[in-house]
């Protein structure tokens, strides 16, 4: 639902070439993207926007989505970026059959730090890593993402 919206009418980076990934650890549990990930930037209304979305399809028996999705009024380039609150945020669903969302309205701590980067516009390829807390729909059901990577170089 959350990259819907923001894939229409722009133009974004995704790598057909199969090598992009994302991985992280989530209340003990690993998780990693199936060669499914697309990690680009795009840029709308004066707005430099990073999606990072892909997918494990034998996370606890299920598919699960993972996407983090922030705005920057300046170029992304390499660097540490707070989801705020006026993001989208970040998802992630069937987490003991759940879905948790992080920073956008979720107003919890998530960071992405940029470490790497090749090329410009919509063909930049980036590579880092990213943390923070992600609640789900039950008060005081928080997670806690640790040792996320992602890479699209």
């Amino acid at each position: 639902m959350l990259l819907l919206c923001l894939g229409c009418g722009q133009k974004t980076n995704v790598n057909p070439g199969g090598n992009a990934y994302i991985k992280l650890t989530v209340a003990g549990k690993s998780w990693n993207s199936d060669g499914v990930a697309v990690i680009g930037i795009s840029q709308t209304d004066g707005k430099h926007n990073l999606t990072i979305s892909g997918r494990d399809e034998g996370f606890e028996g299920e598919t699960s989505s993972f996407a983090a999705v922030f705005s920057s009024a300046a170029e992304i380039t390499i660097g540490t970026y707070a989801v705020g609150a006026s993001d989208p945020g970040v998802t992630l669903t069937k987490l003991n059959g759940k879905t948790y969302i992080g920073g956008g309205l979720a107003r919890t701590s998530f960071v992405i730090n940029i470490t790497e980067t090749s090329g410009s516009g919509s063909a930049k390829k980036l590579k880092g890593t990213f943390s923070g807390e992600m609640k789900g729909t039950a008060p005081g059901d928080v997670v806690t993402v640790t040792n996320g990577e992602f890479s699209s170089l």
